[in-house]
């Protein structure tokens, strides 16, 4: 079980929770805990996916978290009706665009092993507050999360008293334009945090300080996650390399249940993730005309195949793009729900000169443009290039086809 493996230091990272925690539930890979000194949930969790820490990728990094805590602030909104004790609710506090519910997103370190430490709220009303913190521990063999939540009825008060006291320190200032000439960011500052001890940010914040302190928690890092290639990326068991776009990081096949046949990479977030995987396909086109049709049935019957995984309610669009350097060229744009999850995917099919087929797919939660992961795709098909030990061979059998598609991990 996990507390177990966490404690014994299995997963490459060492924690043991102790008696100050309450357990509420547990798996192999999974555990739901209760803090009892200051009321906070703690959902604890390993995963074979990598996450890259590069310094140069930090702005597509705090745009991919602030893009997507803003989608899971709005589905949070959503959840409630909108009327609640017979008065409308306000509009979410994202619609306004000068709003973020991102706190902070700051690399640290723990005994030296780059990690990543995320603070965000899913809930921000009049009588809803929820605060949720995170810190992702990248390893040789995975990632291990710490999640940190705590929500709370009486809202307000923590914003009540600072604005009083800019009121005070500028006389005369409307409290709207107070509001305004201050910020959200300077009712978080942690310089506050003493002063509202009981306030789920703080409460959070201050589980993650301890969280992150080896002196105080005991946690240690065994064996981190070493430095992502950088550049082209050669798949020997594709067949080819590939140039992933910035924070796509590579997963081994083995971990993921995938065959050797197909290349994973992951551009990891707060909660659904971002995918790109090249697949050598075990179909090869005949030659002579009709190669680009042949390429669209396919794609078309690879994505129909996905209806016997688990897939639902899948939608495409599947259409011819021009040849690359003579080679058939393929698109498909799909939609489907995995595990009632919507998923957005842009493929790339094509075909090299002796009929070997390739597939590039890229995918993620449904708030992402399909015309985003399009351009994606498109720029990692310009980057393929065919490994020369990989043309098959005419006696050789063709090669296995993947064990499960690339968007299902269960």
């Amino acid at each position: 079980m996990l507390l177990e493996s966490l404690r014994d230091g299995s997963f490459g990272v060492k924690f043991d929770v102790g008696d100050g925690f309450q357990r509420e539930d547990e798996a192999e890979v999974y555990a739901g805990l209760e803090r009892t000194a200051d009321d906070t949930t703690w959902h604890l969790a390993f995963t074979p996916f990598r996450l890259g820490l590069r310094p140069e990728d930090d702005a597509v990094l705090r745009d991919d978290f602030e893009r997507q805590v803003r989608f899971l602030f709005q589905r949070q909104y959503d959840m409630l009706p909108s009327v609640m004790g017979g008065t409308p609710r306000l509009p979410p506090r994202t619609s306004d665009p000068s709003w973020s519910p991102l706190i902070a997103l700051e690399r640290i370190q723990v005994g030296g092993a780059p990690c990543l430490r995320v603070l965000y709220r899913l809930a921000y009303e009049h009588g809803l507050e929820i605060v949720e913190g995170l810190l992702l521990i990248p390893l040789a063999s995975g990632l291990f999360q710490f999640k940190v939540s705590h929500g709370e009825r009486f809202t307000g008060y923590r914003e009540t008293a600072l604005l009083s006291d800019f009121m005070r320190k500028e006389p005369g200032v409307p409290p709207d334009e107070l509001m305004k000439r201050h910020g959200q960011r300077a009712y978080d500052s942690p310089e506050w945090d003493a002063r509202f001890p009981e306030h789920s940010l703080s409460r959070v914040r201050a589980a993650l300080t301890w969280l992150t302190t080896p002196e105080q928690s005991g946690l240690a890092v065994l064996a981190p996650m070493p430095p992502p290639p950088r550049g082209e990326v050669e798949l020997p068991g594709v067949g080819c390399a590939i140039t992933p776009p910035p924070r796509y990081t590579p997963v081994p096949s083995e971990d993921v249940g995938l065959s050797s046949s197909i290349a994973m990479f992951v551009r990891l977030l707060a909660s659904d993730n971002r995918t790109l995987d090249v697949w050598r396909s075990p179909d090869t086109l005949p030659p002579g005309p009709g190669r680009a049709e042949a390429l669209v049935n396919l794609a078309r019957r690879n994505a129909q195949e996905w209806v016997q995984e688990g897939a639902t309610d899948i939608t495409m669009d599947t259409h011819v793009l021009p040849e690359l350097d003579g080679r058939p060229h393929v698109a498909n744009h799909l939609r489907f729900l995995a595990r009632g999850r919507p998923v957005t995917n842009a493929t790339r099919w094509l075909a090299d000169a002796d009929g070997a087929v390739f597939r590039v797919a890229v995918g993620g939660p449904p708030y992402l443009p399909i015309e985003e992961l399009a351009q994606e795709a498109d720029a990692v098909i310009r980057s393929w290039r065919r490994l020369p030990d990989a043309s098959p061979r005419a006696s050789a059998p063709p090669a296995p086809a993947a064990k499960k598609p690339w968007w299902r991990f269960w």
